[in-house]
Order: C-alpha cells, then sequence, then structure tokens
C-alpha cells in the first residue's frame, strides 16, 4: 500500500476530553504503516487553542488540511459532528478517499 497523508475526522463536542483519546489512537494506527497524519487534537495542541477560540479558526485550519492530504479516516459517529461532516463534504467535493472506521482496524 501506498503511504497516504491522512487527516482524523471526527466528533470532539460532548465526548469526555473532546474525543482526543480517539483521535490519538487513530493517528498513532496510522501512522504505524509509515503514513503522515494530522489530527484537528494535534492542531489545537500544536497552536496552543482551547475551547475558548474562535470556531472560525478551527475551521479554517482543518479545511486546508483536508485540502491537502489524500485520504481521511473517519472515526465513529462523525455523523452527529458538524465539523466532521463539513470536512468529509468537502472531502468527497474534492475527490479524496475516505475509510470509515468501522470499516478498518488501526491497532
Amino acid at each position: 500500500m501506498r503511504k497516504l497523508s491522512w487527516y482524523v475526522a471526527g466528533p470532539m463536542t460532548g465526548y469526555e476530553n473532546n474525543n482526543h483519546e480517539a483521535f490519538d489512537k487513530a493517528a498513532e494506527g496510522l501512522r504505524s504503516y509509515g503514513h503522515k497524519v494530522t489530527t484537528p487534537v494535534e492542531i489545537s495542541r500544536d497552536n496552543g487553542w482551547h475551547e475558548r477560540t474562535n470556531i472560525e479558526d478551527f475551521a479554517r485550519a482543518d479545511i486546508e488540511i483536508v485540502l491537502s492530504v489524500d485520504a481521511l479516516f473517519m472515526l465513529e459517529g462523525w455523523e452527529k459532528s458538524f465539523g466532521a461532516k463539513a470536512e468529509h463534504a468537502v472531502a468527497v467535493w474534492t475527490g479524496k478517499k475516505i475509510y470509515y472506521e468501522s470499516s478498518i482496524d488501526v491497532d
């Protein structure tokens, strides 16, 4: 399998610790195969953002990353997240490969 650049998308709001554990687990699993991975959790950590940061800053960064990667990995529950649905729509619109957690084992 060719090494891809990935963006992990999924729900955050309403989850314990904003679902960081699920994002980190998916990223770790994909990286174990040599893929380059970015997550919104890492974007937030890298920029020192927190829950009070303007949502437009998150959206802008997320969409720019989605446009730059080869594929999206959608965490379970993504359908309930406005952000993840937007990321998914951009990926569909631009012809990105999309994989779903329920279909892939990242362990």
